[in-house]
């Protein structure tokens, strides 16, 4: 048991079972067998009852001592956690879990934890990219060559604060949640330590201090409010490393007011987030920001920022959601940049020819559910309005890319290629953009053609790395470069087909080992799915849905060669779905198939399918 069960579990007062007991037991499973050591067993029996059997104390507390093999640590801990005795309760559990954040053994580990309590929202929830792009800007990941390796970074470090329990994995994709009573004490760390002033959760901030001492030592302000309040003419905080100003909802009509000099005493700023705001311009102060790295307008409604070209040092530059119709061009003069952010954008629609180009530090580029304007080959420059697919190929750095390209007749050759670690790419009309997909999944959908402009951009040389695939396409039956070799499927674990000639896609020679879902659709010329070769090479696959399959008539085609192979078929399968399959009579044409996995079966009325009564 772990994460948010630990976190969140009761104990049951009405059984037999004491809460010291059950207390115990939690301690020791986050803990770990180093409590089995009979001279740290009776001392960490101890300090399990030090936690008053308040769940998220006991874990954060054991997490903290895990595999602690010396018995001095569990000495001092129990000292500490005896000289809280005296202290109210919710006090008490403060300074437990100041402790627990004390034992980390990493500075990186301590200042990613405290921007996450920075960065916790009204519902404690935290965005894993604005993690990361604060990150970068502040300087958090020491000693890296690439924005990649800084992904990696973060998310090994998110890992550590999850199993020392300060963190938890959060509902949604790509977000984190931390408890209550931990953002508190994140809070009064960073307020204690690093003079950060935070307002958020709806409470109101009606004046700005009027303390001259906060303004010599304040390191970082977040103001996620209901309204913004009157800016002071010039901000006197020297030692200012993040400001973060934020309406809770966007409000039409109001727009934010930044004094001229609002930034020329902050020089020493990394990180500038402004959300959720109406910025019809932006302050000629912005010049004196001669250290920022990190600068986010997400879910604004933007006029001129045409300022935002003085920023020369600026690496990381995001417009999440943001409305606007062009893409200033002088981003094109921000030459140190290494990521840029436009997803979300929908009303983007000109971005000028150049601007992508001169970017020639760009690692990531992300472009989902925005701008797909992309000018085609062959028109030149004088003629030209927009940005060419092209252009990218002068990003040498380029390593994460998420891009819509509606027609697959434009892409230029060679334009993909192995440099890419993370992608989503989307080629072809067909496609909505998933905006809250998981960024660590590589995935491809595409819309098949006839033509050769597909093989030719390079896209095949990504299949090796992809994740979920999907694609589409009943004309591609001729076009040899995607009867594709299942030796590229290698991490493949998502597979949809939908109207496209199955044979294929997927050859006899297919190998499929971390295949774990497949959705097929609109196969209307297979009188069944796959060859029992194939069905076996599916050694991972848990669910599998067919639908408008108007000739299928059964799901494996089998020979008696095939018999003895047949009994460990789809043995992992959890989930089967069988829609729209009229004259669909059997499963296979041989021997009958277990599914000792099989959880749910959603077939829709058809013929009884005969392998049913074989379960």
């Amino acid at each position: 048991m772990c994460g948010m069960e630990l976190i969140w579990r009761l104990w049951d007062f009405t059984g037999v079972t004491t809460w010291e007991e059950e207390s115990w037991s939690l301690f020791k499973k986050k803990a770990g067998d180093v409590v089995k050591d009979p001279s740290i067993n009776a001392v960490a029996t101890k300090v399990a009852k030090k936690c008053g059997g308040l769940p998220v104390l006991v874990v954060s507390v054991a997490s903290a001592l895990k595999n602690r093999s010396t018995l001095h640590a569990w000495k001092d801990a129990l000292t500490r956690l005896k000289r809280l005795d005296k202290e109210e309760f919710t006090e008490k559990t403060y300074l437990a879990l100041e402790w627990s954040y004390s034992q980390l053994n990493d500075e990186e580990l301590k200042q990613l934890f405290l921007l996450c309590g920075l960065l916790a929202n009204s519902w404690k929830n935290i965005y894993i990219l604005d993690l990361f792009k604060y990150g970068l800007g502040l300087g958090l990941f020491k000693n890296l060559n690439t924005l990649g390796e800084a992904w990696d970074a973060i998310n090994s470090l998110l890992e550590k604060l999850k199993d020392s329990c300060l963190l938890l994995d959060g509902e949604d994709i790509g977000w984190l949640k931390m408890h209550d009573l931990v953002h508190d004490v994140a809070k009064r760390i960073l307020w204690r330590d690093q003079h950060v002033l935070v307002v958020s959760g709806g409470d109101e901030f009606k004046e700005w201090p009027d303390n001259e001492d906060f303004y010599k030592k304040c390191s970082m302000i977040s103001l996620d409010i209901p309204r913004v309040p009157k800016l002071p003419e010039v901000l006197q905080c020297t030692e200012l490393k993040l400001f973060a100003l934020g309406a809770i909802v966007h409000v039409e009509g109001i727009s934010l007011e930044m004094p001229c000099n609002f930034f020329k005493e902050t020089t020493k700023l990394g990180v500038l987030d402004l959300s959720r705001l109406i910025i019809l311009t932006l302050p000629p102060s912005l010049q004196f920001l001669i250290n920022l790295k990190t600068l986010c307008f997400n879910g604004c409604t933007l006029g001129d920022i045409a300022l935002i070209g003085q920023l020369r040092n600026l690496e990381v530059l995001s417009f999440l959601k943001s409305m606007f119709k062009e893409l200033p061009k002088e981003v094109g003069q921000l030459t140190h940049l290494r990521s840029l952010d436009l997803t979300g954008c929908t009303q983007l629609e000109i971005i000028a020819p150049g601007v992508i180009s001169n970017l020639k530090r760009l690692e990531e580029l992300w472009m989902g559910s925005s701008f797909n304007r992309w000018e085609a080959e062959g028109v030149t420059n004088s003629e030209r309005s927009n940005a060419s697919l092209s252009e990218l190929k002068h990003l040498s750095n380029l390593s994460a890319l998420h891009v819509h390209v509606l027609d697959a007749n434009i892409l230029p050759s060679n334009l993909f290629s192995n440099a890419l670690e993370r992608y989503r790419i989307y080629i072809g009309a067909a496609w909505n953009w998933d905006i809250d997909a998981d960024v660590n999944i590589n995935t491809l959908k595409i819309k098949l053609t006839t033509t050769n402009e597909l093989y030719q951009s390079g896209l095949n040389m990504l299949l090796k790395r992809t994740d979920e695939l999907h694609l589409n396409g009943m004309d591609a039956g001729n076009n040899t470069a995607y009867q594709l070799d299942g030796e590229e499927f290698q991490q493949l674990k998502h597979l949809h087909v939908h109207n496209a000639e199955f044979r294929h896609i997927i050859n006899g020679k297919g190998v499929f080992p971390n295949l774990k879902g497949l959705v097929v659709s609109g196969l209307d010329d297979s009188r069944f799915l796959l060859s029992s070769s194939m069905a076996r090479s599916l050694v991972q696959l848990t669910h599998l849905r067919i639908s408008g399959c108007r000739n299928m008539e059964e799901i494996v085609s089998t020979n008696e060669s095939d018999e003895k192979h047949m009994k460990d078929m789809f043995s992992k399968l959890q989930h089967l779905e069988l829609e729209e399959l009229p004259i669909l009579t059997r499963f296979c044409s041989r021997s009958c198939i277990g599914y000792p996995s099989l959880e749910i079966l959603q077939p829709e009325n058809y013929n009884e399918v005969e392998e049913r009564d074989c379960r």
